[in-house]
């Protein structure tokens, strides 16, 4: 359905946005069915359905906040230091949120070094970008 609907409108956030309105309207009618005259599934299946239809659009949401936002932005930051790194301990001062959280998530690290021009000129951590996700939520 959010296929369609972005298809129509070339605005992924709006369809996805009428799509999560539409499941929870479903939902709610699942749920009001079931209590009505279809009995207990149709209420647990309409009220899951009620409770998980936000979660892709809270997940596109966090999305567009992270790529808004570079490393070098979010970083504890002190004076370059040349020294070389492992791969999987470093990412770049220009790559965004999303990629950091991505290589934290894949490393299982919550700190990754900042590094621009092969210079460590800070440190990032997991803390601080879920901060910056709920003070923009």
């Amino acid at each position: 359905f959010k296929t369609i609907l972005w298809a129509i409108s070339k605005n992924e956030m709006r369809s996805l946005k009428i799509a999560t309105r539409v499941g929870q309207a479903f939902g709610l009618l699942m749920v009001v069915a079931g209590i009505w005259k279809l009995g207990f599934w149709f209420m647990f299946i309409g009220g899951f359905l009620f409770l998980m239809a936000p979660g892709e659009y809270k997940q596109l949401v966090v999305k567009k906040i992270l790529t808004q936002i570079k490393a070098k932005n979010l970083m504890d930051s002190f004076p370059p230091i040349s020294m070389q790194k492992g791969e999987e301990e470093i990412c770049n001062a220009e790559d965004d949120l999303a990629v950091v959280l991505g290589k934290m998530t894949i490393t299982g690290r919550f700190t990754l070094f900042v590094v621009e021009n092969d210079k460590v000129v800070g440190i990032i951590h997991r803390a601080s970008i879920d901060e910056y996700i709920k003070f923009k939520m």
